[in-house]
């Protein structure tokens, strides 16, 4: 396949990037093929704010956009989780204090 029949598909499960893969325009089917950067990052927020979490399957036009949008992805679950840890080591539970994740959805 050429590189103009593939594009190339970030898929974030348990929103952490589970796979980069080339797959063909075929594939895509009817998603939107994203170009830039901005507008993958929108949709990724979409995705959140929706969904309340980034699960989805982002189809993009080039590898460096592609790689730019999963270290995006993967860059912010670091920063929630080094935030979480850093909470949990300053908790003081022996004063009865809980710690409920900010990041989480409320059930």
């Amino acid at each position: 396949m050429s590189e103009a029949e593939t594009v190339i598909c970030v898929s974030v499960r348990s929103n952490l990037v589970s796979a980069i893969r080339h797959v063909s325009r075929d594939a895509a089917g009817e998603a939107t093929v994203y170009d830039d950067r901005l507008a993958v990052s929108t949709e990724l927020t979409r995705n959140n704010q929706l969904n309340g979490c980034f699960d989805g399957d982002y189809f993009l036009d080039d590898a460096e956009t592609a790689r730019h949008f999963a270290a995006l992805c993967l860059g912010y679950m670091k920063n929630l989780c080094e935030t979480s840890s850093d909470a949990v080591s300053a908790l003081d539970l022996s004063s009865g204090n809980d710690w409920i994740s900010p990041h989480v959805p409320k059930a």
